[in-house]
Order: structure tokens, then C-alpha cells, then sequence
């Protein structure tokens, strides 16, 4: 394989050891040894028969906060083009700050899920594997970006080979490093991080012992294959590694993974006790009596680094180093046991840095996917149930992956079951009780249009009689539990002639809205004096008014963000002034929801599509923020009698995208059963 990028090619050859500095005076010594260890080690793993592997959706669920408290989730793996992938995942960014999220087909061939807007598509699944040649892998795909923006995905497949592909301006690559360094078979899945600006591979053989692949050009390849266990006389391990560059300012690479006790071992390159690699019994040295199972995670966080794994008795457990005496020591904390309904689990548990916080995450015996939350070093853990985040509590399987990228904290999962049914209802259907009768479990109604006078809002509103009280009525009657979706249309700011004022200011916009929100909040509390006893689920701001069917805002523009981001806030803050128990919405299209960078409103916000025919639901790329709580499809096919029969499709599709309140519209008069 030749040189990717000449960057690489630093010789690892240095004069006098310091402490700074790594690779040095044993390079040659190395390269002595590398051929009798290499042949001493080398035996051949049997090529394992292809076999269909099970494949799951991929979740993602986005904290809509930081520290992560609160989570919102999006289903990756559902839409054109799209495919639903085997765990455990590992995920990454793209040269371009794209989130990237890797797995295997049912084939066991890699395949890459990747947020990058192409073709109209919000993601877009690669299967790397296939552009490249290569075959079967084994659970679990090691990705690592460099600075350059090449992004490479390390896999060992099935015959035990450990494979190289990169993908450097726009074109996929592969190759096989085992051949390449004629090293031996390897098992498990690799490791990959940069050190001192060289790719380092982190990879261990069947019998356990801890192998290095590095492309420091030397022996006549890119890529040299050295033997960590014999260079560091250490224990052999029984799981895959995590890696750690140079956490302290040492300028050491350190490795982690268990023994088969089920200690915590780290392997480094610390040039101790005569040897260039050490290897260091942690779980010895801190002390700790409980032995640990599955593949650790490593993390630098408040300065020190952080081993979390699980314990035998399904506990995330975090080991922690401390240099401040100027000698390493380590301490543990059972992060499962220092706060009440803090999970057990069942996989092992990932984790990243999240701004000052910590953020592990796992899925526990009930299949539940959740986080454990620590908002700083001397702060409490903070268990979170993200399966409670999606309607109908979805489960997990697997190892999670957990990514921070542009401010924000991402858990991708591999879902055993999803909610289809109980997230898609239906709008303005014939009468709320059909609805209710027909099995359709969330109800959506518009409350009133807009007017062209205060309160801009109350065309079509009866009182005592509204089709928004009705609605409340039907599901009080009907004994159950149905999301009610109140839409109110707000108009701009219009004279009596429905034209539109000359001042068209932001605080001309958070008038109207707050004047309209005062109103329909008055009309919400007044429903209880004719005996219903619920409110809205969501009450919804609608920008179909005046003076041009969108409240102001037709051919949506940057420049009028303010003015939105005012008619959004007039909205809520009117609605609080009356009822604070109300919860406040907003509908808008696509090209609003981008157009006025509405993932950054604190707001639910519900989003407009069409559906029918030839034209299903289809969501904008970057139609996805934590914000967005529902798709309301409206029927556009020119043949209503093709309704029922496209509905399902069409609700299924909506569900896929992880919102928790969709809802279809079918034209006037039609009724269709779930």
C-alpha cells in the first residue's frame, strides 16, 4: 500500500530519550525483534463460513441540552436509501463536521450511515465493504478522522485479516495490513487513534496477545506490526482495546483492555524497567475487588484520564487516574451505585466528554437504552431512561456509541423494537369521535384562522361548541389517553383591509402573536365551565394568516428570522401570561423551519409535509433538529380514493423519523382505519 499522505512519514527513530518523546532508541530494537516475535505468534485462525447477521434500526438520540438531561431521537436506518445495520456501532465526524456512524450489513460487510445532505437526503448509507472489495468483517469497525480530513475505517474480517479503508477525496480505498506487514491472524475488532501525527492500530490475536500497527514507513512497507505482549512481558487479554494518546502531557500511548481475570490492564510505552512497553495490573492497583467484563472505554475528562467499564455484577464502573503526587496511582467509583434508580446494564458502556460533563451510555436487562450524566469530577451521577424519550418506549440491543459534535451529544443504538403504532394520527378528520372509533391514537384540530384585527386570531371559533372543545370532549369520553393537538393561525401584522402594516418590526410580530396566544389561552380555560376537564396537549401557533396566507413570512428569507423568532416568542410568553400549564407549538414548513434557523428556537415545533401518490413524506436535509416534535402530512394526489390504501405506507414512513406526534391529513369527508 503506498504513502496516503506525506505527513506520515516521520521516522520513528530518536537520538536521545526524553520524557516528552515516544518512539525512540527502540525503533531499531523493534525491528530486530519483529521478525522471530512475529513467527513466534503467528499461527492462522481458520477463515470463519459467511453467515447472515441480524441487523437492527439506528437510533439517534440527541440531547436537546447541556448537560445532557433531556433527549430527543430520530430513527437513521428508515427512508430511501437507508439501511438498518448490526452493532456494536462506532461513530465519528466527517472532514466536514458530519456526523458518520458505522456497522454491518447482514452480509457482516461494513456500511457507513452518514449525515451529508447528499442527493436531497438528510443521511445517506455507504456500503464501504462493496465500493471496496473487501469481505466479511467481524462485529466491530474502528473509524478515525485525521486532521488532514482523510477519514479511514479499520475492521478485521472474518479469516482474522485486519483490513485499511480510507476514503481520500471522495474515493473509497482498501487494503490488507496483515499481508502488507505479514503479521499474524488477529480476532475481535480493532482500535485506532493518532499519535504524534502517525495512525496507530491497536489489535490483539486469539491467544491474546496485544499487537501494534503503525505506519511509521520502516521494513519497507507504510505500515509495520510489532508485539506488544513480548516487548512488555505482559498478560495476554481476552477483549478488544481502547487507546488513549499522550492524556497527561507525557507524551505516552496508552492501552486498555482486561486480562483473563478480569482485571483492568494497561499496556504503555512509558520506557520503564529497561523495557521500551510496560504493562500495569490497574485493577491491583487501585485496589478494587470486583473484576470487570466486556471492552472498556477510555476518556481524558477534568484533566485526568477515565477508564469506564462493566463490572461483573453489571455495573459502569469508573476508574480514574491521579499524577498529582508525581507518581500515577488509581482510584474506582461505581457510577451504577452512587445514585438511587442508577442502571445496571447489559453492554458495555460508552462514553464521551460533553463539555464539562461526562455523558456513558448503555442499554440495561430490560433493554432499555439510558445514560449516567455526570455534570463535573465531584458531581452526582444522573441516570436518565432514554427509552422513555421515544413513544412507546423502544428497546436496544448492543453496544452504543456515543458522539459530541458541533456543541451537541449524540447516542446512536441498534433498536430491537420501534413505535410504529401510537406516533401517527390524524388531522382534521371528519369528527374527533371517528377518529377516536377508528383506532387513530393522537387527534389533531384547528382551534381558529387568522383575522385581519386583534386578537388576529378566531375565524371559525363557536363557543362552547368549537371543533377544538369537541375534540377535548371525544377523548375525555372516551376514557383515554390520546395526544390533543390544538392549531391556532395567528395573522402578521395586517390593517382592517388585511393588508400589511408599515411597521413589519419584530416588535410589531411579538404583538400580534402575544395578543393572539392571550386569546386562545382564554378560550382553553374557558372549556372547563362546560364540564372538560383536559386541555390541549400542545397548543400549535399556525403562520397561515393574513396578509399572505403565511402571516408575513411567504418566501421565507434569513432577513426575517428576527421577525419569526419575535412571533414565536410573543406566542409563548402570551400564552404563559394566562396559563402556564399550556404547552406552546409552533407549524411551519420546511423552508421556514431552515430558512429561520428554527433548531435554534426553544420551541416544540411541528413540521409540514405532503404525502400521496408518487410524492411520500419527504424531509429537507437539515430538517432535523432536537426541536422537532412531529410531521403533519397533508394529502396531495389528485385521486382520493388512493388514500387508505397509501395511508400506511405513508404513517409508517412519518414514525420512522423518531418524532413522537405525527399526524396524516386525509382530504374532506375521507376516514381511513390505521
Amino acid at each position: 500500500m503506498g504513502v496516503i499522505a506525506a505527513d506520515r512519514t516521520r521516522m520513528r527513530i530518536q537520538v536521545a530519550p526524553e520524557t516528552t518523546m515516544r518512539r525512540g532508541r527502540v525503533v531499531l530494537f523493534c525491528a530486530a525483534l519483529l521478525a522471530p516475535i512475529l513467527v513466534a505468534i503467528g499461527s492462522t485462525a481458520p477463515a470463519a463460513s459467511a453467515a447472515t447477521t441480524t441487523v437492527f434500526p439506528v437510533v439517534q438520540a440527541t440531547a436537546t441540552d447541556s448537560p445532557p438531561s433531556a433527549w430527543s431521537t430520530t430513527i437513521r436506518s428508515a427512508g430511501i436509501g437507508l439501511r438498518k445495520m448490526a452493532g456494536p456501532l462506532a461513530s465519528t465526524t466527517t472532514a466536514s463536521g458530519r456526523p458518520a456512524v458505522f456497522g454491518l450489513s447482514s452480509q457482516s460487510k461494513i456500511l457507513a450511515l452518514i449525515g451529508d445532505g447528499i442527493g436531497g437526503r438528510a443521511w445517506n448509507t455507504y456500503p464501504i465493504s462493496a465500493i471496496t472489495g473487501t469481505g466479511a468483517v467481524n462485529p466491530g469497525v474502528a473509524p478515525l478522522l485525521e486532521p488532514n480530513g482523510n477519514l479511514n475505517v479499520f475492521a478485521v474480517t472474518t479469516a482474522g485479516h485486519l483490513i485499511h479503508l480510507w476514503l481520500d477525496a471522495g474515493t473509497w480505498s482498501g487494503a490488507d495490513l496483515t499481508v502488507a506487514t505479514s503479521s499474524p491472524n488477529v480476532t475481535g475488532a480493532p482500535t485506532a487513534v493518532l499519535s504524534e501525527g502517525h495512525i496507530v492500530v491497536v489489535t490483539h490475536t486469539v491467544g491474546g496477545r496485544v499487537l501494534e500497527t503503525i505506519d511509521d514507513h520502516l521494513h519497507g512497507g507504510q505500515f509495520s506490526t510489532y508485539n506488544l505482549t513480548a516487548l512488555a512481558s505482559g498478560p495476554k487479554l481476552s477483549t478488544d482495546l481502547t487507546a488513549l494518546d499522550n492524556p497527561d502531557g507525557h507524551g505516552l500511548l496508552h492501552l486498555f483492555g482486561l486480562d483473563r481475570s478480569g482485571h483492568l490492564v494497561e499496556y504503555v510505552d512509558d520506557d520503564a524497567a529497561g523495557r521500551y512497553w510496560n504493562a500495569y495490573d490497574l485493577t491491583a492497583a487501585a485496589g478494587a475487588s470486583t473484576s470487570l467484563k466486556g471492552d472498556p472505554t477510555a476518556v481524558v475528562w477534568g484533566g485526568r484520564t477515565r477508564i469506564i467499564a462493566l463490572s461483573s455484577d453489571a455495573h459502569a464502573v469508573m476508574y480514574s487516574a491521579n499524577s498529582a503526587s508525581g507518581t500515577r496511582s488509581w482510584t474506582t467509583k461505581d457510577l451504577s451505585a452512587r445514585t438511587a434508580g442508577a442502571p445496571t446494564l447489559r453492554s458495555a458502556p460508552a462514553a464521551a466528554v460533553a463539555g464539562s460533563a461526562l455523558l456513558v451510555a448503555g442499554t440495561t436487562p430490560t433493554k432499555h437504552l439510558v445514560s449516567i450524566v455526570i455534570p463535573g469530577p465531584q458531581a452526582v451521577p444522573q441516570p436518565q431512561d432514554i427509552s422513555q424519550a421515544v413513544p412507546g418506549i423502544p428497546t436496544f440491543t448492543g453496544r452504543a456509541s456515543v458522539l459530541v459534535h458541533n456543541g451537541r451529544s449524540s447516542v446512536f443504538a441498534s433498536a430491537l423494537s420501534l413505535p410504529v403504532a401510537g406516533s401517527v394520527g390524524v388531522y382534521a378528520y371528519p369528527s374527533p369521535g371517528r377518529a377516536l372509533s377508528d383506532g387513530w391514537p393522537i387527534i389533531g384540530v384547528t382551534g381558529a384562522l387568522g383575522t385581519c384585527s386583534s386578537p388576529w386570531t378566531g375565524l371559525g371559533f363557536t363557543r362552547h361548541n368549537s371543533n377544538d372543545e369537541q375534540t377535548g370532549f371525544a377523548i375525555q369520553n372516551s376514557g383515554r389517553q390520546v395526544p390533543w393537538m390544538s392549531y391556532w393561525t395567528v395573522s402578521g401584522p395586517t390593517n382592517r383591509a388585511c393588508r400589511a402594516r408599515k411597521d413589519q418590526s419584530p416588535a410589531a410580530f411579538y404583538r400580534v402573536a402575544h395578543a393572539g396566544a392571550v386569546w386562545v389561552a382564554q378560550q382553553i380555560d374557558s372549556y372547563v365551565n362546560d364540564g372538560l376537564g383536559l386541555k390541549p396537549s400542545a397548543v400549535i401557533l399556525d403562520d397561515e394568516g393574513y396578509p399572505d396566507l403565511h402571516s408575513g413570512f411567504a418566501n421565507p428569507s434569513p432577513a426575517m428570522a428576527p421577525q419569526f423568532a419575535a412571533y414565536v416568542q410573543g406566542w409563548v410568553d402570551g400564552l404563559a401570561s394566562v396559563d402556564p400549564s399550556l404547552s406552546p407549538g409552533v407549524y411551519v414548513p420546511q423552508s421556514e423551519y431552515l430558512a429561520f434557523h428554527m433548531a435554534e428556537l426553544p420551541i416544540a415545533t411541528y413540521i409540514a409535509v405532503a404525502w400521496g401518490g408518487s410524492t411520500p413524506p419527504y424531509r429537507l436535509p437539515g430538517v432535523d433538529g432536537a426541536n422537532i416534535k412531529g410531521f403533519i402530512a397533508f394529502f396531495v394526489n389528485s385521486n382520493p380514493t388512493q388514500e387508505c390504501a397509501l395511508a400506511h405506507g405513508a404513517a409508517a414512513l412519518l414514525s420512522s423519523w423518531g418524532a413522537p406526534w405525527n399526524t396524516l391529513q386525509f382530504d374532506a369527508g375521507v376516514a381511513c382505519r390505521p
